[in-house]
């Protein structure tokens, strides 16, 4: 296990200490609320960096009842539940998830929420897969810096076997961002970002559909589609449509 930050950026300073009023207030609720809908929370803490997991999910009380039901912890506890295979990967997408929410200072950054799915392992040292959903929660100051001070996550049992499928949502115009994500070569830029059309490209190719077939159904021309696919395998330094798609498999995209 790396002791490298994954929830949380040990760069980030606040001006300010945060009002525990409110997150006790939140807490508590959050508490009420997982009980009541046997659902699993989680808030995390950016200011004091630790994190407060509230369990009543059956499904995933194997893998999180020892982390302690609404008490304080580290994100130790949490992601020591993954599975180490996969820890890179997670690593990225936290640290893609942290960046993206920390940095952003516009007026649509708090209609968001990320998904993806990751694998962790339960008390028995079997895997399951994990539905996460990462909110931005609380800001220290509404009027500048938008800095938030807590990150809410639901999780929930996943029906997906691949892990991955990092997916912005954008709840403003409905929207939905697909990360494709690089953490092979480092003079690569380390995500690229795709929309639904772009992965029908590839969904529709694996269901035998020529290129032009594929054009005219998604009403872009061959020309268009020729590109998207060019980009794409050029990022991934891919040499054909089937090592695309393996990929693209393997992050839960297809």
């Amino acid at each position: 296990m790396t002791n490298a930050p994954i929830l949380f950026d040990n760069l980030i300073r606040y001006e300010n200490t945060p009002s525990y009023e409110h997150f006790d207030h939140r807490a508590e609720n959050l508490r009420s609320i997982s009980y009541h809908l046997q659902k699993t929370f989680i808030l995390a803490d950016h200011y004091k960096k630790q994190i407060r997991i509230f369990n009543n999910n059956s499904m995933l009380k194997s893998i999180l009842d020892e982390t302690g039901n609404g008490e304080y912890t580290s994100e130790l506890k949490l992601t020591e539940k993954i599975s180490t295979s996969d820890l890179s990967l997670f690593t990225h997408i936290f640290l893609i998830i942290n960046d993206h929410i920390l940095t952003r200072k516009d007026e649509s950054s708090d209609v968001f929420y990320f998904s993806f799915n990751i694998p962790m392992i339960d008390s028995l040292n079997c895997s399951h897969m994990v539905e996460f959903k990462v909110l931005p929660y609380i800001y220290t100051d509404t009027s500048t810096t938008r800095l938030p001070w807590i990150t809410y996550f639901q999780c929930s049992e996943s029906d997906s076997s691949n892990p991955g499928r990092l997916t912005l949502h954008n709840l403003k115009d409905k929207s939905e961002t697909f990360y494709l994500l690089n953490n092979e070569s480092a003079h690569l830029h380390e995500f690229m970002t795709l929309k639904q059309s772009d992965l029908e490209i590839f969904e529709l190719a694996c269901q035998g559909f020529s290129e032009a077939e594929i054009a005219d159904c998604l009403s872009i021309s061959t020309g268009t589609l020729k590109r998207i696919k060019s980009s794409i395998m050029m990022y991934l330094n891919t040499q054909s449509t089937a090592q695309t798609i393996t990929i693209l498999y393997q992050q839960g995209l297809i």
